[in-house]
């Protein structure tokens, strides 16, 4: 959700400054430039991996666009028990 409204305010703000300053929003919908950029990053990508290594980033993309499987409850049980460690390991020393 923070990832969505993060993208939506950082887009807002640049889109909504260009149109403030008089600018035209069609003047930055270029998907011909998209397409040359998105490409060219692709090819040198390609061109600077292994055939193994491409493979496997191939293979773990869709794990790393998939949410995170840790939820919040995980994370504050971690972080009280690492307080109640480092109070102990205090408290021994």
């Amino acid at each position: 959700m923070f990832l969505i409204l993060g993208y939506l305010i950082g887009l807002g703000a640049i889109f909504g400054g260009f149109v403030l300053e008089g600018g035209s929003i069609s003047a930055l919908i270029q998907p011909y430039e998209l397409l040359m950029i998105a490409g060219g990053a692709f090819g040198a990508f390609f061109a600077a991996t292994f055939p193994r290594s491409f493979k496997a980033v191939l293979r773990t993309l869709p794990m790393a666009l998939k949410g995170s499987k840790y939820t919040k409850v995980a994370y504050l049980e971690l972080l009280s028990l690492l307080n109640e460690l480092f109070l102990r390991i205090r408290q021994g020393a």
